[in-house]
């Protein structure tokens, strides 16, 4: 292993910090560079909905020091875009000079998807993806009165309950039938939506948002089911899409994302891409824990080690409208697999639910204040029997 390589790393975010940390832990004189778009230290990116209400906790927020930064001798170009990468003279291309590079590792993260809407490019209406379209999202609310949040996944959910607390009526579209079909049975859903409900936010289910009324900002949001919301703002909240343009513009092999293998490297041996725009062979989900361990791995085989992503149980939190939603692994989808299932309701709506498949744990759902989490997660990383299960259920 050289101790004199130069890492570059394009990104910021969590695959980016992961992979500039486990460089310098793996060796403490090779270089690292981290070209960063945004003009922040890492920032805990799932945190931003909920700076929409009140302040947030720079000691919570910040992952990193500055004095960590200088500490580790990472070099940070905070404010600055990549604009090319060449292969062939292994450089980066940013306003105003070429940066040289030994091992490169993308970890330039996604961007909002925005489906076509008519009208969208009227003033008000806005994606929340970043700590800068945060600030923007509460400068403008201060004198709205109602909004309408496009996509009621659990980060438009978010942000309608932050938007809530500040006092404004909130309407949240989604085109699925139910709540949180992914993370929910039609049960949970029921459950959750009554929550939802009683917290004050208005859910319009099976619609999407077509068009945004208004001629130079948004007066009212049009449905596929030819409703017209009234609204003051609009925040489109309907996934994200992997950043892959300086990638694709470099000639490595790009699908929905960079095309990785199990170490993270690309088309290219000395190219690696972690985070939400990397693809691996089998698809995981794009959120911050995945990201942290794509960046970790990167980070470790730009210097020659051998390390290999290994997928996990990636539980899904969401805290709102008065309860708390958890739901991780297998939740009794295959058709082919006789699943057997516990479930129990209590009254003030708590919902807890295991699937088991083989007579193992492989899923469960929790809607409300429910303390099977700490049965749950450690009974998926060990295949707890049902029956063992089930004791531990009786004890708690």
């Amino acid at each position: 292993m050289s101790t004199s390589l130069n890492i570059v790393i394009i990104g910021n975010g969590a695959a980016g910090i992961s992979a500039a940390e486990t460089a310098r832990k793996q060796d403490p004189d090779c270089q690292v560079t981290i070209i960063a778009k945004e003009d922040y230290r890492t920032y805990y990116r799932p945190a931003i909905s909920k700076h929409l209400h009140g302040k947030i906790d720079e000691n919570n927020f910040y992952l990193k020091s500055e004095k960590w930064y200088a500490e580790n001798k990472i070099r940070v170009l905070n404010g600055i875009e990549a604009e090319k990468i060449d292969l062939a003279s292994q450089t980066v291309l940013i306003p105003g000079k070429e940066i040289s590079w030994d091992r490169l590792i993308l970890a330039c993260g996604s961007n909002p998807f925005v489906p076509p809407i008519k009208n969208i490019d009227v003033e008000g209406v806005f994606t929340l993806r970043s700590y800068d379209d945060s600030l923007a999202i509460k400068e403008y609310v201060k004198s709205c009165k109602q909004g309408v949040v496009i996509g009621g996944g659990v980060l438009g959910l978010e942000a309608a309950w932050a938007l809530k607390k500040t006092g404004i009526e909130m309407t949240v579209i989604e085109v699925a039938p139910r709540l949180l079909p992914v993370q929910l049975d039609q049960k949970g859903s029921d459950i959750f939506s009554d929550y939802v409900e009683k917290s004050g936010i208005k859910m319009i289910c099976g619609e999407y948002g077509k068009e945004i009324g208004g001629e130079n900002s948004v007066s009212s949001v049009l449905t596929s089911g030819g409703r017209e919301l009234p609204a003051d703002f609009a925040i489109i909240s309907a996934g994200v899409r992997s950043e892959t343009s300086l990638a694709q513009a470099a000639g490595l092999a790009v699908d929905k994302g960079i095309k990785v293998d199990r170490q993270m490297r690309t088309s290219q041996s000395n190219v690696f891409a972690a985070g939400d725009c990397a693809q691996l062979p089998k698809a995981v989900p794009l959120i911050w824990p995945v990201a942290k361990q794509m960046g970790q791995i990167a980070g470790a085989n730009s210097l020659g080690q051998e390390k290999t992503f290994k997928i996990r149980e990636y539980p899904i939190f969401f805290e709102g409208m008065g309860t708390t939603i958890f739901s991780v692994g297998d939740l009794g989808r295959d058709e082919k697999i006789d699943y057997e299932i516990w479930e129990r309701a209590e009254k003030g709506n708590l919902y807890e639910k295991a699937y088991f498949k083989d007579g193992k744990l492989c899923g469960g759902i929790l809607v409300g204040e429910s303390s099977l989490v700490k049965v749950i997660m450690p009974g998926l990383l060990q295949k707890m029997e049902k029956e063992e299960f089930l004791n531990k259920v009786e004890q708690i």
